[in-house]
């Protein structure tokens, strides 16, 4: 992986429009629709262990409004000298779903390789921080027995959608000059995909994976098929020897939630980068 260069200049010299006057976002304070924080673990642990941990968080994930119970499961391939072999359908963990109609709201997955949260309704860092610690110092004091931590990853996906039909000027919400923004890909009025990627070694020990994906393209919207612009910024602190002291100091949920508290404000300035001033003070960016 490499850093995206630099955007293109001069590809419109046109002004971008307000960007409140083309675009909207689904929560009039910010442009979340999705948020996510991962913790992954240095190897898979057993059944007995899920099974242990998803036992310590269901009382609390009922009391989130995470009634509905459902198996995760997974399909192995295998590719060996006599062909592909598809293993057997396997239970690997549980996720607890708040779901309304056919709408997810939010989750809580415990599986044998990670725990992860995701919602739907993101209202701000502090009150999603909050009810990810109480998952943490429920699960994690049952994996520390067992294995450390070598990942954790945090997630927003950030949407804008378009007040008219037709092809809406993403120049309004988009910094074409930025960095984050794949060379080639930027488009005014047409539908487009850029992805970027790429590690920063914070120590001998640890890296930060960065990846940055940006959409355009027509959706379904709360008022119709609409262009939407999509935002997947995604960050992990990645240790690189589940021996060092790193991984066994992930464990903590306090270290978590440090690590976490990092990653917020990373990829807060990687959306920054990202956004016009104008989009920036749309979704009170930076205030």
């Amino acid at each position: 992986m490499s850093r995206p260069p630099m955007g293109v200049p001069g590809a419109d010299n046109l002004a971008a429009p307000a960007a409140s006057s083309l675009w909207s976002t689904i929560n009039p304070a910010h442009a979340v629709q999705r948020a996510s924080a991962i913790v992954t673990f240095s190897e898979e642990v057993t059944s007995v262990v899920v099974n242990r941990m998803v036992d310590a968080l269901r009382a609390d994930a009922r009391g989130f409004d995470m009634l509905q119970e459902d198996p995760v499961t997974t399909v192995r391939v295998q590719i060996g000298p006599g062909g592909t072999e598809t293993q057997p359908t396997l239970h690997i963990g549980t996720v607890f779903k708040e779901v309304h109609g056919s709408n997810i709201v939010q989750a809580l997955a415990v599986t044998k390789e990670a725990i992860r949260f995701d919602t739907f309704s993101y209202t701000g860092w502090v009150s999603f921080r909050e009810q990810l610690g109480i998952f943490l110092r429920l699960a994690m004091p049952i994996v520390e027995q067992v294995v450390p931590v070598t990942a954790v990853a945090l997630e927003y996906l950030d949407l804008f959608y378009a007040k008219n039909e037709g092809p809406a000027d993403v120049a309004a919400i988009l910094d074409r000059k930025s960095d984050m923004l794949a060379r080639h890909a930027f488009q005014r009025r047409m539908p487009f995909h850029s992805h970027s990627g790429w590690f920063e070694r914070e120590r001998d020990d640890v890296n930060r994976l960065v990846n940055v994906d940006i959409t355009v393209a027509d959706a379904e919207g709360p008022i119709g098929t609409r262009r939407a612009i999509s935002i997947r910024c995604h960050e992990a602190e990645q240790v690189m020897d589940q021996h060092a002291a790193r991984a066994r100091e992930l464990v903590a949920p306090e270290s978590i939630l440090a690590s976490m508290d990092t990653l917020h404000v990373s990829l807060k300035k990687r959306l920054s980068n990202i956004l016009t001033a104008d989009a920036r003070t749309m979704i009170s960016l930076g205030s």
